[in-house]
């Protein structure tokens, strides 16, 4: 929100100043910072939600009675974590002594969330 407010700042009323100067170039250069830096900002949460709606779909695969979750839950995390944390967790329940460590797919759940 504060970077919406600082590059609409900047927009608005500083790269005016200079288009209306002596230094036109330093208006255009102004502008050109700006909206390249908002659409790097847009393409890394497009990036973090295509991850999170992955991650999501992973962890329902593997626990369907979780189907309720939505990608907003996964924000947290990534889907590396998620398949490593899966992975672990499928050779744990494999193993006889796996009752010890009481490990459950809400445990996992809950540290997404964290």
């Amino acid at each position: 929100m504060i970077e919406l407010l600082v590059c609409l700042f900047l927009i608005a009323t500083i790269a005016p100043q200079f288009l209306n100067s002596n230094y036109p170039f330093l208006g255009v250069l102004i502008w050109l910072v700006v909206l390249g830096l908002l659409s790097l900002s847009v393409g890394a949460v497009i990036m973090r939600w295509i991850d999170a709606r992955i991650a999501r779909r992973l962890f329902v695969h593997h626990f369907p009675e979780y189907y309720q979750l939505t990608w907003i839950d996964f924000i947290g995390t990534t889907s590396l974590n998620v398949r490593r944390d899966i992975e672990t967790f499928s050779i744990l329940s494999v193993e006889p002594d796996a009752y010890r460590f009481q490990l459950s797919a809400s445990d996992l759940l809950r540290q997404y969330q964290k």
